[in-house]
């Protein structure tokens, strides 16, 4: 006896899912500056531009142990060239000194979310964070001067704070922040000796308050620049 199965189906179902991983890794490429065929998703293609040939597991094992680099930009503003150097690092979301950082601020003023951004050319990069949605973490990796709340307090050199990130109708707040489990919230900038302005710590708090006391944010302000030598750490 022989028994004989023939299965028809349509491929693009199967083929969504990847299509928008793809997107997703090349816009974070994007993001970190890289240009030119992106040889680490070489193994989404059967004859990928720009890289070796090989198995598909080949190109997935060589892509696995390629992590994601980012160059930090030479010069940031505000900071000396000796001290900030120009460098391949690894993403910096895994400097778990600065979450560990990170964690004690959100705790001393009895925060429930926080995070902490770099500078990096025209914006700040996630380089901590704590209890956000991987969304929101997604759409936070790299922010714009002048964009949502970090990016607004990079380019006004001041706090930035919200009533309540869930109601708020200022522009401020980014509709994806709304996605964070927390209702006031204030981004704090972080300032060299020199003044300038080297990254954005972001606290957000369980209820809404009306607003937050120049003596609050000044202390608070003044907390973050305990952040300093670790961020020096990061980029040397």
């Amino acid at each position: 006896m022989q028994l004989e199965f023939t299965w028809h189906g349509c491929d693009s179902a199967p083929a969504a899912p990847l299509v928008l991983g793809l997107a997703r890794l090349a816009a974070a490429a994007q993001a970190a500056g890289h240009t030119g065929p992106l040889t680490d998703l070489a193994f989404f293609f059967e004859d990928p531009l720009g890289a070796a040939g090989g198995s598909l597991t080949e190109r997935v094992n060589k892509s696995l142990d390629n992590r994601p680099t980012q160059r930090v930009p030479e010069p940031i503003a505000g900071i000396h060239p000796s001290r900030y150097r120009q460098k391949e690092t690894t993403m910096i979301t895994d400097e778990t000194e600065v979450e560990s950082w990170l964690r004690e601020f959100i705790k001393t003023y009895d925060g429930v979310a926080g995070s902490v951004h770099v500078r990096q050319g025209e914006g700040v990069a996630l380089a901590a964070a704590v209890n956000l949605p991987p969304k929101v973490r997604e759409v936070t990796a790299f922010v714009p001067r002048g964009k949502g709340m970090a990016g607004l307090a990079l380019e006004r050199g001041v706090a930035v704070q919200s009533c309540n990130i869930q109601t708020d109708d200022s522009g401020d707040v980014r509709p994806g922040a709304r996605a964070v489990n927390a209702q006031a919230a204030v981004a704090l900038p972080v300032r060299d000796e020199n003044g300038d302005v080297v990254a954005i710590v972001g606290i957000a708090f369980a209820s809404d308050r009306a607003e937050f006391l120049g003596a609050e944010l000044q202390r608070m302000e003044d907390h973050t620049r305990a952040l300093l030598d670790r961020l020096q750490d990061i980029c040397q």
